[in-house]
């Protein structure tokens, strides 16, 4: 069950939404793509505080600038032109799919996203204008000296010393490895409990979207951020070449950074090896526009299934 509301149309002109909050019942078969679209409306009308608002009947209409901004949102989300009993996705989201395309390094895009978004984006500016409380801290004030301890690395004197500790503590001492007379893991198992099963897997706990009263663990391929995936497979394209040459210097910062008497080559040499082996994993993973339609890559198991 979920919140939602109700709302009024005219076909192929402005419609009417209001804010009347009614019940959402999933009931089987029911299309998870439709009840997503309505959580969304009800979330976005949901999180703006009903203020100057004008009584109409057994309801109330906002009508501050932020109601009517969320109003826009969804009156545009919808294709006027469709009928919802013939097509009630096509109706619903119509409109918000025209105007919102999905980018070719995206396998999907959203309202969530998109809200998503422009929250980092919020709280970045929030967290970078505050004034720095070390006293009789709040929640918040432990956020912004915590974000701002962060941006301020760069800056310390002590960055070395901190990052050798911080990768003898992980078990990781001789990193990065130069030449073959330094220690070197023997298999995959050893340096997955070094380096843990993130670094070539994604693991995650979400809602089973065939199932949404049980959670699962999720697997699925890593993305290979900052870089992406097919600019890892096709490093020799034009639009490629930028990208992994200022990844390519950024491991090479990183590898002298950790021992400052490395060579040129040295640094050349390892920053090929890992870029090469990055590229070997991202080709064994789907390209994003193979990745569209969730229940193609849904494959519910069990734990002793995969341990078998």
């Amino acid at each position: 069950r979920g919140a939602g509301f109700a709302f009024s149309v005219s076909f192929c002109s402005k419609p009417a939404v209001s804010a009347a909050f009614v019940g959402i019942e999933v009931m089987p078969g029911t299309n998870l793509a439709v009840v997503a679209f309505l959580s969304t409306w009800a979330t976005l009308v949901a999180s703006v505080p009903v203020e100057n608002g004008d009584t109409k009947g057994d309801y109330t209409v906002c009508e501050t600038d932020v109601c009517k901004q969320r109003a826009k949102l969804i009156n545009e989300s919808i294709d006027e032109c469709v009928d919802p009993c013939e097509d009630f996705y096509s109706y619903a989201c119509g409109g918000w799919i025209k105007r919102h395309n999905i980018s070719e390094s995206k396998s999907w895009t959203g309202t969530f996203n998109l809200l998503r978004d422009e929250l980092r984006e919020t709280l970045k500016s929030i967290l970078e204008n505050m004034t720095l409380v070390y006293e009789g801290q709040n929640i918040t004030d432990k956020a912004a000296v915590a974000y701002n301890a962060c941006m301020a690395v760069p800056e310390l004197g002590d960055q070395p010393d901190v990052m050798r500790a911080i990768m003898n503590l992980s078990g990781l001492t001789h990193w990065p490895i130069a030449s073959d007379s330094e220690e070197i893991f023997e298999n995959c198992s050893e340096v997955l409990n070094k380096t843990t099963i993130f670094t070539v897997l994604s693991v995650h706990v979400s809602r089973d979207i065939k199932n949404l009263n049980s959670n699962i663990i999720g697997l699925d391929q890593i993305g290979f951020s900052p870089v992406g995936r097919n600019e890892l497979i096709h490093p020799e394209k034009e639009r490629s070449k930028k990208i992994i040459g200022a990844y390519k210097k950024l491991i090479q910062s990183a590898l002298r950074f950790m021992k400052p008497n490395l060579s040129d080559d040295e640094l050349r040499n390892i920053s090929d090896t890992l870029v090469n082996f990055e590229g070997q994993l991202a080709n064994l993973t789907d390209p994003p526009e193979e990745r569209r339609d969730l229940l193609k890559i849904y494959h519910r198991t069990t734990i002793g299934e995969l341990q078998k």
